[in-house]
């Protein structure tokens, strides 16, 4: 189809519902238009993957750059290829049931796209969030603290869908480890 002029590009008019993956090489002022209709419409898990231009605010999952000295178009001497994978919404608070464990836990999670920020409590404690990866629909939370008077390091991996999170955890006291289910889900 013809896009005739004073017509917004079929770029901006498609339905990107049910789409797993994105391709583009694309201005990077295009690349900025489309970034919220990814937030909106891609399914958590979708791809984009970019040729050249990243998307502004939205930190890349990888990015491989390769040397191409006969390259005449867009960066000189080299091309990046990002990829990001769309996040599932993982912000608010999440209550896990973990009686082997300490009880109650709590997570609060601020989210700016796959960038986590969180507080973790277990059983009236504040613990350590060592480190919190989300790729998609995959969460994974690396947090240290006392709980029950003993040193633990517990490693949460789960998947965030239809508001829970379900998977297992790794609990390591320094001396043995042991993995359990795990759900957490929004009170």
């Amino acid at each position: 189809e013809r896009v005739q002029r004073n017509r917004p590009s079929v770029v901006f008019e498609t339905d990107l519902h049910g789409v797993s993956v994105v391709t583009m090489y694309l201005l990077p002022e295009v690349n900025l238009k489309l970034l919220p209709r990814f937030i909106d419409q891609l399914k958590p898990g979708a791809r984009i993957v970019s040729h050249d231009y990243d998307l502004g605010p939205w930190p890349f999952d990888e990015m491989i750059e390769l040397a191409l000295a006969e390259k005449m178009v867009g960066p000189t001497g080299r091309s990046r290829v990002f990829l990001w994978l769309v996040p599932a919404d993982a912000r608010g608070r999440w209550i896990a049931d973990l009686p082997e464990l300490g009880g109650r836990w709590q997570f609060d999670i601020a989210q700016k796209f796959q960038v986590l920020e969180v507080d973790a409590r277990a059983g009236g404690s504040t613990m350590v969030v060592r480190g919190a990866c989300l790729r998609g629909e995959e969460i994974r939370l690396a947090v240290t603290g006392i709980v029950g008077g003993k040193g633990y390091n517990v490693l949460f991996a789960g998947k965030v869908a239809d508001g829970r999170i379900e998977g297992n955890v790794r609990i390591s006291d320094g001396e043995s480890y042991r993995t359990l289910p795990w759900q957490a889900a929004r009170p």
